[in-house]
């Protein structure tokens, strides 16, 4: 039975995608995978190159569907096991000689297994080699594993994971969540590792292509471009740090994850500790930058030992922040407790 979909929503036409969905390809005929590639492209060229190319590919034709919904439909064509995601600007490579995890046989504690990931740009080629699994026993450790080995890219995403878990946790969260902005991909990932253990795979190479995100110049370009897209003012970039405990906090909850109530806890106290002290930290540094509100929540911050508590008290900041969010992020938590 074959384990492994290799899921690719494409937008790019022929020319810029070739190289990645051609190297899923061959990936997929030397280790038995399928390639599923939903195209909103539009582009004729590369729907004749593709549609026909081998019984290992499932070329969808999805033009006019939005990121959100083409990714979605990669997830729901596939039907093996695990699923992996990929960009098509992205590339896939089998290493020869190494011996390959065998998918059909892991433990039910472990949800994923990562591959050696080069984290590649354009202008200067491989920045790193990221080879680290996430396997501590207890959820908290394991996203203590990933803050100290990549804090600031998101490449862990490009794992393979049970189809099911990743399936479930995606349509949850389109489901309720206040803005859906393109911005809240750590969600996912800090969800995906409070559930189970991710596990290195040595045999597999994904090269990561950083793009926008490599250069300072267009990195805070790109951050408020997510967030203008979302609906929400340039400054919510000031406030990433508490939208992200509030997206983290709020989707952690849900019952659907694969979590005891200790893990649970666990991974919320982590999540808490990392972006609320984060968050605390920048508004110190420069006070003057946040509303009133802002400032006496930061102010709580160290003495806040209580979850439930935190996040109550960040939604008047997000109220400060749009009118309207605090009850979009309170109907957003109780529609993971319901």
């Amino acid at each position: 039975m074959t384990q492994l979909s290799i899921l690719i929503p494409s937008n790019r036409p022929l020319k810029t995608s070739i190289a990645s969905l051609e190297s899923a390809l061959i990936y997929a005929e030397k280790t038995g995978a399928q390639v599923i590639v939903a195209d909103n492209s539009g582009d004729p060229d590369k729907k004749r190159h593709f549609e026909n190319a081998s019984p290992h590919l499932t070329y969808i034709d999805t033009d006019g569907f939005d990121a959100r919904r083409n990714f979605l439909t990669t997830m729901e064509t596939a039907n093996t096991p695990y699923v992996l995601a990929m960009g098509d600007d992205d590339e896939l490579y089998s290493l020869d000689g190494r011996r390959r995890v065998d998918l059909a046989d892991l433990p039910n504690d472990v949800v994923g297994v990562r591959p050696v990931t080069m984290v590649w740009t354009v202008q200067d080629g491989a920045r790193s080699i990221e080879k680290f699994p996430l396997d501590a026993e207890n959820a908290d450790d394991r996203i203590r594993q990933l803050v100290k080995a990549a804090p600031r890219n998101n490449s862990v995403f490009y794992s393979a994971f049970r189809r099911e878990l990743l399936v479930s946790l995606y349509r949850k969260f389109n489901a309720c969540h206040p803005t859906l902005g393109d911005y809240c991909d750590w969600v996912l990932i800090y969800c995906l590792i409070a559930s189970g253990r991710i596990l290195h795979e040595p045999a597999t190479l994904f090269r990561y292509d950083l793009g926008r995100w490599a250069e300072k110049s267009s990195l805070e370009e790109t951050k408020l471009l997510l967030f203008r897209r979302a609906g929400l003012p340039d400054e919510a970039e000031l406030y990433t740090a508490l939208l992200r405990f509030v997206d983290i906090h709020g989707l952690m909850t849900w019952k659907g994850l694969p979590l005891s109530d200790e893990q649970r806890h666990r991974a919320l106290a982590i999540n808490a500790q990392i972006t609320l002290t984060s968050f605390a930290q920048s508004v110190e540094k420069n006070p003057g930058i946040y509303h009133e509100q802002a400032r006496r929540f930061a102010n709580q911050v160290p003495s806040i030992n209580n979850l439930d508590y935190a996040y109550q008290s960040a939604l008047p900041v997000l109220e400060q922040l749009q009118p309207g969010l605090a009850e979009k992020y309170a109907s957003y938590l109780n529609s993971m407790v319901s």
